[in-house]
């Protein structure tokens, strides 16, 4: 077995599991993702990592392989915070099958050698998404597995209900899944999500995701310090959601923020500072300053606090992504080689969505280049994440057992 593992990125986002590899000594071959933005911030972060957008004209067995492929399909669909309501692999969620079909044409390709790894990243809406005869879940795990052995199924749990985390094991083939939240992992953030990985050559994937004895849940990244990680913060601030969930009465929560979104509208997380000494919340290093407010004496949020929004940079703290990580990606002087390429990235964006409207200009392109660094494309970006020290856990184990295999 090659014990230097390299990795590709499907539904890449801005890159978090790219982050946790390079942390993890991963090597990171490809990423693909359509989001304009997005591939701006990965063509800047990850230079030498080739880049693909449109995931349903990619073929797996025309792309370098790589020993472990990452995706985090969209979760829209087995999540009611946008719709409202669940319809699973019938919506945006059903681009989980490209990336099945990427693996069986990568696998096809290299007869069977690559790749022998596949993480999954998702919200535990996915558990109970089209409960009944056949739920969303079940076909997730049988497509998954179906990878190697086309007739393996999974049996039926007794209940019909999948529980947070278990597994599956094989003829050479293994898979298991966990529910883990990053205020776990050294985050100020109750973050929820499903992580599943697929081992299509051994019977290992339970081992990743399991705690080794005397592990110590210290994932925070080198970047952002050990000795000040978020979850080691002093109290201090409330974090609370000030549109319709604030007004329920169900979103302030003290010294830790709820989930990040990326469809927050008013409910964009809020923090308030009680300043009864005249503190202006002084910052610590490496630390959410909506975490470390001084001279907090709990008070109750009409206690004449000063409220403002999460910026940026804290949200990537919250997510354990750099504080520069979305910073300089703005071209201020593009060329025509520039205005090319991110006008066929548009163009492929525009298709992909189906969307109707006129393509941009090459001036609007040129225009957006040059100011490609906004708050509003920050926010929906960092909503769409993932918690990268959960990332680097799971990839962490996965270099574990290469190491252990002869």
């Amino acid at each position: 077995m090659d014990k230097h593992l390299t990795l590709g990125s499907l539904f890449a986002g801005i890159g978090a599991f790219e982050t946790a590899a390079a942390e993890c000594g991963i090597t990171t071959l490809w990423n693909c993702e359509i989001e304009p933005y997005c591939r701006l911030v990965l063509r800047t972060r990850f230079p030498g990592a080739a880049q693909y957008g449109d995931i349903c004209r990619l073929d797996g067995g025309k792309i370098p392989p790589v020993g472990i492929l990452t995706f985090g399909s969209p979760c829209q669909s087995f999540s009611v915070a946008a719709s409202g309501r669940r319809i699973g692999l019938e919506g945006k969620s059903g681009l989980f099958y490209q990336a099945v079909r990427i693996i069986k044409e990568m696998r096809a390709a290299t007869g069977g050698q690559y790749p022998r790894w596949a993480v999954m990243e998702n919200v535990p809406g996915i558990f109970v998404s089209k409960p009944g005869e056949i739920s969303d879940f079940e076909v997730v795990l049988n497509e998954l597995l179906q990878c190697k052995h086309p007739a393996l199924a999974v049996p039926r749990p007794p209940s019909g209900r999948w529980l947070a985390a278990g597994a599956v094991v094989g003829d050479g083939i293994s898979l298991a899944w966990r529910t883990i939240c990053a205020s776990k992992f050294g985050l100020a953030q109750r973050r929820k999500r499903m992580f599943l990985v697929l081992d299509l050559d051994g019977e290992c994937a339970a081992a990743v995701l399991s705690e080794q004895s005397g592990e110590v849940r210290d994932f925070t990244p080198r970047y952002l310090g050990r000795q000040d990680a978020a979850a080691h913060c002093a109290p201090g601030a409330v974090a609370f959601e000030p549109g319709i969930l604030g007004r329920m009465g169900k979103s302030c929560c003290e010294e830790i923020a709820g989930t990040l979104r990326a469809d927050m509208g008013d409910n964009q997380v809020c923090v308030c500072y009680a300043l009864t000494t005249g503190s202006q919340g002084r910052v610590y290093e490496n630390v959410a300053p909506t975490l470390m407010a001084r001279d907090y004496k709990s008070p109750p949020l009409v206690n004449m606090p000063r409220v403002r929004r999460l910026t940026p940079t804290e949200c990537l703290r919250l997510m354990g992504l750099p504080d520069d990580h979305l910073s300089g990606i703005a071209i201020p002087a593009p060329t025509e080689d520039d205005v090319d390429y991110w006008y066929g990235a548009w163009e492929e964006h525009r298709r992909a969505l189906g969307k109707s409207s006129r393509p941009r200009s090459r001036g609007m392109v040129r225009k957006w280049l040059q100011n490609a660094e906004t708050d509003a494309a920050a926010y929906r970006a960092i909503g769409n994440s993932l918690a990268v020290p959960c990332a680097v856990w799971t990839l962490r184990g996965i270099v574990a057992v290469a190491q252990d295999v002869p």
